[in-house]
């Protein structure tokens, strides 16, 4: 068989494209879970508990969705012993660690399909 030129940069530019995509796709998914890691990490030196039971939680949390700000009052019991304004910012720290989550997740199942777009706002689906 015989190729022209034209056929094989065309080849050539759809795989560049696809990798550009997939490359894109989890460059954004390390960065967000770079940044939920920095916010379990703030969370855990609040809460004195150890990392890897407040990454469990948030992986949870995320499995749930935009719901999941509602769910953090109810299971966050050691926050309650805070005070008022401490209490607040730390319940920011888990919606926003939580929101990290929930994109990071987005965009590694979008590197399997990088056709698909992904929406930046967590509470959307």
């Amino acid at each position: 068989m015989r190729y022209r030129l034209r056929t094989l940069l065309i080849v050539v530019t759809l795989f560049c494209v696809v990798t550009a995509r997939v490359a894109y796709l989890r460059h954004h998914a390390d960065f967000h879970k770079r940044e939920a890691a920095r916010f379990i990490s703030r969370i855990a030196t609040t809460e004195r508990e150890r990392e890897q039971k407040i990454e469990h939680a948030i992986h949870r949390l995320a499995q749930v969705g935009p719901a999941a700000r509602e769910l953090v009052i109810s299971e966050n019991g050691a926050s309650a012993a805070l005070g008022r304004v401490e209490w607040e910012k730390n319940l920011a720290d888990w919606h926003t660690a939580t929101c990290h989550q929930i994109l990071a997740d987005r965009y590694d199942r979008a590197a399997y399909r990088p056709w698909t777009f992904v929406s930046d706002d967590p509470s959307r689906r």
